[in-house]
């Protein structure tokens, strides 16, 4: 099998085992960044934006468990209402922050 991308893989594909562990493997990667800049930063929440947020279905549960279990408290996860823009309008925000 060849998928091409994301939406390809949970359009064609959202009940096989093989899509299953891909996420999996995907929240395993995402909670050890995630923890890492929770214990940086010490926010309030985290807020899950652009595409991908698109696939929340596949992975946010098993995300929210591994960070918990990981950090010892449930640090809320958010999905953006700004889908792919929510990457720009970030950026965008920084750079405002950091000339004015």
């Amino acid at each position: 099998i060849v998928i091409l991308n994301l939406k390809e893989l949970v359009d064609k594909y959202p009940n096989e085992e093989f899509t299953k562990k891909i996420f999996d493997e995907f929240s395993e990667h995402l909670s050890f960044f995630l923890i890492e800049l929770a214990t940086l930063k010490s926010p309030d929440c985290i807020i899950i934006g652009g595409n991908i947020a698109k696939a929340s279905s596949f992975f946010m549960e098993s995300l929210e468990t591994k960070l918990h279990q990981k950090l010892g408290y449930k640090l809320p996860l958010l999905l953006s209402v700004l889908g792919e823009n929510s990457a720009i309008i970030g950026a965008a925000s920084l750079f405002y922050h950091l000339n004015h």
